[in-house]
């Protein structure tokens, strides 16, 4: 990935929008090499996990039919509603696993928005609650609802 590349996907991951990497001209690759440069793709990706890397070639037309249909998966997952019943239920589940977390005592969440999805926990103390423990909501909520290629965000409120 250029430093341009880096910078139109962090742009995109900051805007909440969609993001699908497309690796173009993969059909150069063969055997090893391939498989270490998608690895090394994922590696630089780490700023935006949630995005969905597709390795294509425009002359051997590998993969191209399959960007329509990813394309509206990502859609379909950034305007995803999750009913609220449904959420807290998901939420207790969570944190009944891990109850060391500073969320633990946390009283429920909400979904504020869905472009992109947005989620409200409420805490005893927002000012408590660690990074670590935001991005082990979001990889747990990842595992059970498909937000592949949409970003998701969470804000903390006392009450």
């Amino acid at each position: 990935m250029s430093r341009q590349d880096l910078r139109l996907a962090s742009l995109a991951a900051e805007g909440g929008k969609g993001l699908i990497i497309l690796l173009n001209k993969i059909d150069l690759l063969k055997g090893e090499e391939r498989t270490q440069r998608t690895a090394h793709m994922e590696r630089m990706r780490s700023f935006c996990r949630f995005a969905t890397i597709l390795p294509c070639s425009t002359v051997t037309r590998e993969n191209l039919l399959k960007i329509f249909p990813r394309i509206e998966t990502v859609q379909r997952n950034r305007t995803r509603h999750i009913p609220t019943s449904e959420l807290n239920r998901w939420f207790r589940d969570t944190l009944q696993e891990h109850a060391q977390r500073s969320i633990s005592r946390s009283k429920h969440i909400t979904q504020a928005d869905e472009i992109p999805p947005t989620f409200v926990v409420f805490v005893h103390d927002p000012k408590r609650v660690k990074e670590t423990d935001l991005r082990y909501l979001e990889n747990s909520l990842r595992t059970v609802y498909d937000f592949t290629g949409t970003p998701v965000r969470f804000i903390t409120k006392g009450g």
